[in-house]
């Protein structure tokens, strides 16, 4: 009776995570929502002045940062601004003639040495 128990609940374990936990889990590959083909960001609707730093990333020459959803590189718009500089935590736009910085952790400072 115990064996029997057991293989019900391991089929039972085995078979949910096909029906309840595979429709929370997102494919880590997958481009972010925006995105099109060839790495050209699309227009992502967002109020001017409404910006949303989620990620950044330098490494050497590159730097990417998503910003509403939206993969942006210096020189690209996002919501009525334009990325001047994408730094590891924050990006500084341009917008109506002021330069607005925007960070992952406003009141986290990071350095090299932190452990």
């Amino acid at each position: 009776m115990f064996s029997v128990r057991v293989c019900l609940m391991v089929a039972l374990l085995l078979g949910a995570p096909g029906s309840v936990g595979a429709q929370s889990l997102q494919d880590p590959t997958r481009p972010p929502a925006g995105e099109r083909a060839g790495g050209a960001p699309a227009a992502v609707p967002a109020p001017a002045g409404d910006w949303v730093l989620s990620y950044t990333l330098v490494s050497g020459e590159r730097a990417v940062a998503i910003i509403n959803g939206e993969r942006v590189r210096p020189g690209h718009r996002v919501a009525g601004a334009r990325v001047e500089r994408i730094l590891p935590g924050e990006v500084q736009l341009r917008h109506d003639g002021r330069l607005i910085t925007l960070r992952l952790t406003p009141s986290v400072k990071t350095s090299p040495n932190n452990k």
